[in-house]
């Protein structure tokens, strides 16, 4: 097992390795999905996995 740092991650996608978004996504989706959840408890399943896409993709576009 490789043991990476969070500043190695965020490095990996500012040179724009996918395989480093897709660990930042299957390591923080859920926590993402409950902190949006619970801001917008009102909104339909749809509208909470938009708001956590977009906030990946996001990342994506600024990891900065």
């Amino acid at each position: 097992m490789v043991v990476v740092n969070e500043e190695q991650i965020r490095h990996a996608i500012v040179r724009g390795d996918a395989e480093a978004m897709e660990w930042v996504m299957d390591q923080y989706a859920g926590l993402l999905w409950k902190v949006a959840h619970s801001i917008l408890y009102q909104a339909s399943t749809e509208e909470i996995e938009e708001c956590v896409a977009d906030t990946f993709f996001t990342f994506w576009q600024n990891p900065d």
